[in-house]
């Protein structure tokens, strides 16, 4: 690996990667995993769906949700 990473981060309920001159396979493979990140729980990794309810935009399993809701 010969990238800078420039900042990895949480917005609207996704992962956002960003890095220094990557190539169009980097792009599709960070691209990729963006999009999973609205269907994987980022408290546990479980199948989980983005919550737009709550103070901030979460991805939570309906578990997590329910807590978060309390």
């Amino acid at each position: 690996w010969d990238r800078k990473i420039t900042q990895v981060k949480e917005k609207f309920g996704g992962l956002r990667f960003y890095t220094d001159n990557t190539t169009d396979g980097m792009d599709k493979i960070i691209s990729k995993y963006e999009i999973l990140s609205y269907e994987t729980c980022e408290m546990c990794g479980e199948k989980g769906k983005l919550r737009t309810d709550l103070a901030w935009h979460s991805t939570l399993c309906d578990e997590h949700y329910e807590e978060s809701k309390s």
